[in-house]
Formats: structure tokens, sequence, C-alpha cells
């Protein structure tokens, strides 16, 4: 894991985001605007896991502009998950559709179903 400490970050979210980012930093964080109506941030980060697990719920509408280390660190992570799911690939068509049509059968005999235990049925 990546040593940050409480260190401030500067990220660059989208004109769309900015009033999220501000509901939950504080106005004090926006450091400034950008022509294209994008803000760029200055977001404390304690914890280098829930920091980024924060910036993904933007997908590409926010970005890491330093420190060099947690952008580099959060490149990595992406490009990893990428590689794996290039890997995989996505499951044919009538694979889907057939468990699809097995998973309606069985969440109705159970009333109700988890998101643990849908993905856990569709994984198998």
């Amino acid at each position: 894991m990546l040593a940050v400490g409480a260190e401030l970050n500067r990220v660059r979210v989208d004109a769309s985001d900015i009033c999220v980012v501000v509901s939950q930093y504080g106005e004090g964080t926006l450091v400034s605007r950008t022509p294209d109506g994008s803000g760029v941030f200055e977001i404390p980060c304690a914890n280098v896991d829930t920091f980024v697990h924060w910036l993904l719920r933007f997908v590409d509408r926010a970005e890491v502009l330093e420190p060099a280390p947690l952008r580099a660190h959060v490149v990595n992570w992406l490009e990893s998950r990428g590689r794996y799911m290039s890997r995989r690939g996505p499951r044919p068509v009538n694979e889907r559709l057939r468990r699809l049509l097995v998973m309606l059968p069985w969440s109705m005999e159970r009333g109700s179903v988890s998101t643990e235990e849908m993905a856990d049925f569709l994984s198998r």
C-alpha cells in the first residue's frame, strides 16, 4: 500500500461533479477552475484504498494530478484491472441469457435476494 498519510492530493473533477466534491469536502478544497469548467481540488488522503474507491465513483470524470506516486498508483491499479478484464472477456451471449433465465425463478423462490447472493449465484 502506498503511504500518503494526510497529504493533500490535487484532483481535477469535471464540472458536473464539482458540487458533489464541495458538499463532501467544503468550498475551501476547491483550488481553481479550468476553462472547461472543471475544478481542481486539494483532497486529504489518510488511506489510499479509501481514496481510490472514492475517486473511482467518478469513473472518468476525475483525475489525480499530484502527487506523482499516488497518480502512478491509480494508473497501475486501473491498468491491472484492464488486463484482467481483457484477458477474461465477456461470456457468450447465449450463456449470459441462460444464466439470466435460470436466475429469475431462483430469485422468485427466495422472495428477497441480496446483491452478494446474486453475485455468488451468477459467478457459478
